[in-house]
């Protein structure tokens, strides 16, 4: 029996349960850095986790010979941090997205295209409190601050946060040491709310104009085929039913207004058109192709 579990079973059973636990660790520490862009907390614990594990590794290598209790007690203990560290990762994300876009109501959404050396827009009013701000990098490497509130910086192509601003001036800027310096920031005015979203981009309201609803629903669609308005600013209210994400483009205008929306969540904007054709689509790769479009005639 004891030849059979030491000639036979552990030479199998030690390397696939130690290739097992380096996956475990490697996917869960993973998962902790990764969530330490939203919370300073998961990157020390992340840190302290891989010195131990590091500092257990060089004292076993340097033992002679180690027994078999300690070792599976050993593994044993790291497998429950690593659970932990993962437990922890997932916590970190659910804060990060019910803090960002469950908690507070969005009036309006803001994206601030950053190149070398500047903000578009670098002036910009929006309906508060909750402003959902993302940054566009166009060219090299940018951040985006606003002063006071260093817990909505973006730093990622594409991120997006949500941040509760009282109405007032504030002062958003590059923190790259030197880009500040060389024009890299703006000033964002916060007005009351009353849920006009800013148009994105520019940040201009649709006050004065016609409103029009679009609906998305299940199965890559929106409720109606065909929309109208009559020419001039147009704003849109994007209600999005569905439980994946969709967007709202009009074509032809794509760079003007592009609304967001997750799952039963919505979203505004606003736009100036000219009479016309239109056609109103969702631009996430393979949406429209699956019947998210719908004229838009503007009389």
């Amino acid at each position: 029996m004891n030849y059979l579990r030491e000639r036979v079973l552990e030479p199998i059973i030690i390397p696939l349960v130690s290739v097992a636990l380096i996956a475990f660790g490697a996917l869960n520490l993973s998962r902790l850095f990764l969530a330490s862009a939203s919370a300073d907390r998961a990157v020390i614990v992340a840190t302290a986790i891989s010195a131990a594990i590091l500092a257990g590794a060089a004292w076993a290598t340097s033992r002679d010979h180690i027994d078999r209790g300690v070792l599976l007690g050993g593994a044993a203990l790291v497998g429950l941090v690593l659970s932990g560290a993962g437990l922890l990762a997932a916590q970190v994300d659910r804060d990060h997205t019910e803090g960002g876009h469950g908690a507070t109501e969005i009036a309006s959404h803001l994206t601030f295209t950053a190149k070398n050396f500047a903000f578009d827009p670098a002036e910009v009013e929006a309906a508060g409190p909750g402003i959902e701000i993302g940054l566009a990098l166009a060219e090299g490497s940018h951040t985006l601050v606003i002063e006071g509130h260093a817990d909505a910086k973006l730093a990622v192509d594409g991120e997006k946060k949500v941040v509760s601003l009282e109405p007032g001036d504030y002062l958003f800027f590059c923190d790259i040491p030197g880009h500040q310096a060389q024009g890299m920031e703006g000033t964002l005015t916060v007005t009351e709310g009353g849920g006009e979203g800013a148009h994105e981009g520019d940040g201009a309201g649709a006050a004065g104009g016609s409103s029009v609803t679009v609906e998305a629903v299940k199965g890559f669609a929106f409720s109606s085929d065909a929309y109208e308005a009559p020419a001039g600013e147009v704003a849109l209210e994007y209600d999005n039913t569905d439980t994946l994400p969709h967007t709202l483009v009009v074509e032809g205008h794509e760079d003007e207004m592009r609304i967001e929306a997750a799952g039963g969540e919505k979203g505004t904007g606003s736009l100036k058109l000219d009479p016309g054709a239109y056609v109103l689509y969702c631009d996430i790769p393979g949406h429209r192709g699956q019947g998210m479009e719908a004229a838009f005639t503007v009389t």
